[in-house]
């Protein structure tokens, strides 16, 4: 509950709210486009393994989302409702993604003084979907630059991700191996920004926040090639969305 106690509290906040200035902005619907991208906390993404096969012993390192991913881009469209002058309910629509590599996640180690060999594998790129309702709050009005605070419930689609494994002259690669499961999961976040009013119809933003989702955890027999069975794989539950917007108000 402690997870999701705050942005339900700004959810709240926002709903009981009754400003009672009546600025330019009161009554007028606003659609928001913004690209950015979501940084991922150094986190486990997979535990390592040992496992014996006809070339020797291999060893699946520990590996994290910096081993096999880079920050990848993310996108939303928005619909909101200024009801007062600072409150503006919306609803969201947000893709996101971090960009698989094709990674060293181990060797095998050959009996005797033979060099070892390396394993290797091609992850995908993670992608999800996500769906929030939230509100956004307006603080500070200093002519065209306002401070805001958002804070958003949703759900998230993950899809699924999947790897080719190979080690050269041991290992063919594999067909792409399940790691992760699609499914659907809980979402909820907090954010803080600015806006800055270029006409009385467009304005750009810059926000923060820190975006949480319930971890997929996941026993995978991706490895089993290697006589390695059921590693443990889990994803990270807070990133870190960084985004710039603009917004037509209507």
């Amino acid at each position: 509950m402690k997870r999701i106690s705050i942005p339900l509290a700004l959810i709240t906040l926002g709903t009981a709210h009754v400003a009672c200035a009546a600025g330019n902005e009161e009554g007028r619907w606003a659609a928001t486009f913004r690209i950015g991208t979501q940084l991922m906390p150094h986190g486990t993404f997979q535990a390592g393994g040992t496992g014996q096969t006809a070339a020797g012993t291999a060893q699946l390192d520990s590996l994290t989302y910096d081993d096999i991913f880079r920050v990848g881009p993310s996108a939303d469209l928005e619909l909101g409702y200024r009801i007062t002058s600072n409150l503006e309910p919306f609803v969201r629509v947000s893709y996101s993604q971090l960009r698989g590599e094709n990674a060293r996640i181990g060797d095998v180690r050959p009996a005797g003084s033979a060099p070892s060999t390396v394993i290797r594998a091609n992850f995908d790129d993670m992608e999800s979907w996500q769906l929030d309702l939230g509100t956004r709050l307006f603080f500070v009005d200093s002519g065209p630059l306002q401070s805001f605070v958002a804070g958003y419930v949703g759900v998230d689609r993950a899809e699924e991700l999947n790897a080719h494994v190979r080690v050269n002259g041991v290992l063919t690669p594999s067909a792409r191996e399940t790691l992760l499961p699609r499914e659907t999961r809980f979402a909820a976040g907090v954010e803080l920004g600015v806006s800055y009013e270029i006409t009385e119809q467009t304005a750009l933003s810059l926000s923060i926040g820190a975006d949480y989702r319930t971890a997929r955890h996941e026993r995978t027999g991706a490895y089993q090639g290697l006589g390695i069975n059921a590693v443990r794989v889990t994803d990270q539950e807070w990133t870190l969305p960084i985004d710039l917007g603009v917004t037509w108000r209507f």
